[in-house]
């Protein structure tokens, strides 16, 4: 008698449809909240690493521009991670590309160009932190493509301030990376850059 109870309970064992749609409908219920939740996190993460990438890298310039003696120049790539990079003419545009999120390079500009070229030194190529305007875009004003620094670390063409900008409505966690007339440079969640 216990074995044919035994028997009986091993084919009975396993879920029935009820419950597999029950489950199917609660993780259906869970999406519709979690989704959302996750591409916000996605474009603060997105935005939070390209506003530090920019931030290293500018100071990073700098820095390298004082130990050479100048002509270093940091420039917008729309093609960082090709074997050949060079800086980019087309104008950073939120609603139309992704401006510096599509990478950027920096040299030592030997024949003070601005362009990379033949005879300058490849610092750092820094690939695409945002793929396409709908992640999110770094757009500079005023509309540069390049920065040049001299020997004391200034920027030689004025102040600039970068809108680091997610895709996701929220703008609190949008930011701005300032870089000043005497080459002060840092991270503002406002657009007042001082």
């Amino acid at each position: 008698m216990t074995n044919q109870h035994q028997n009986r309970s091993e084919r009975q064992s396993g879920y029935t449809i009820i419950e597999v749609m029950i489950v199917v409908a609660i993780l259906g219920i869970i999406s519709v909240f979690a989704v959302p939740q996750f591409r916000t996190m996605l474009s603060g993460g997105r935005v939070r690493t390209t506003t530090d990438s920019l931030l290293h890298d500018l100071l990073l310039v700098k820095a390298i521009a004082r130990e050479r003696g100048g002509g270093v120049v940091i420039c917008k790539s729309d093609n960082a991670e090709a074997a050949t990079p060079a800086c980019s003419a087309v104008a950073s545009n939120a609603s139309g590309n992704t401006g510096w999120g599509g990478g950027w390079i920096a040299f030592k500009d030997a024949n003070s160009d601005g362009q990379f070229n033949a005879g300058d030194d490849l610092l750092f190529v820094q690939p695409a932190t945002m793929r396409a305007f709908t992640e999110g875009s770094v757009v500079p004003s005023p509309n540069v493509q390049a920065l040049t620094f001299n020997a004391t670390g200034q920027n030689m063409g004025g102040a600039v301030q970068f809108y680091v900008k997610g895709n996701d409505p929220d703008a609190t966690r949008d930011r701005y990376v300032c870089v000043g007339i005497g080459g002060r440079i840092l991270v503002s969640k406002t657009a007042a850059c001082n």
